[in-house]
């Protein structure tokens, strides 16, 4: 009995915080794992980065080639991001084509900056559906912490303008977060 209510409570677990599509890290846990970050950071004196990360021109992928070949291009790049992170590292699916990651402990905050690149040379390399091979760029955004934020809002709103602004920019790059770099 207690072995089954344990695979229960596991599979609520999974189901609350999990991408079902994906099975990364969902926006309620993002948040939690970042709550915590700060907290050891904190504690630690230590420095962390948050990655916004938005994949260049993916709704395309969905209009051509079906929502069907769009989630199994979003599974493998999912994968692949796993995959180019540490095993401390948290990766989120927090919206249709967008992830967060939490770089936790960082030496040095070109370390961010060095994944980045990792990162879009990572998920631009072509995913082959059965159409044929796609490949789609990322724009990221990086806010540090503490530099650019002590709390979870302020740390996720500011790697979304960092990345906007590598958008606006050329896409297929990433930016530190800068204060004018804020919506107004």
């Amino acid at each position: 009995m207690a072995d089954r209510l344990r695979a229960d409570n596991q599979h609520l677990q999974s189901i609350a915080f999990r991408d079902s599509l994906t099975g990364l890290t969902n926006r309620a846990l993002l948040e939690d794992r970042l709550t915590q970050e700060i907290r050891h950071a904190e504690r630690g004196g230590r420095i962390f980065a948050v990655l916004f990360i938005d994949l260049d021109s993916f709704k395309p992928v969905n209009d051509t080639y079906g929502h069907r070949s769009g989630d199994f291009m979003l599974t493998v790049l999912a994968d692949r991001l796993v995959g180019a992170v540490r095993g401390t590292d948290t990766v989120a699916l927090v919206g249709g084509d967008e992830f967060v990651v939490i770089l936790s402990e960082l030496a040095d905050p070109r370390d961010a900056a060095a994944l980045c690149e990792k990162i879009r040379d990572t998920i631009a390399q072509p995913v082959v559906l059965p159409q044929g091979e796609v490949a789609v760029s990322c724009s990221i955004g990086i806010s540090l912490y503490p530099e650019h934020g002590t709390d979870t809002i302020t740390l996720l709103e500011n790697a979304d303008a960092a990345m906007y602004a590598a958008k606006a920019d050329n896409r297929y790059g990433y930016r530190f977060f800068k204060p004018d770099m804020k919506k107004t």
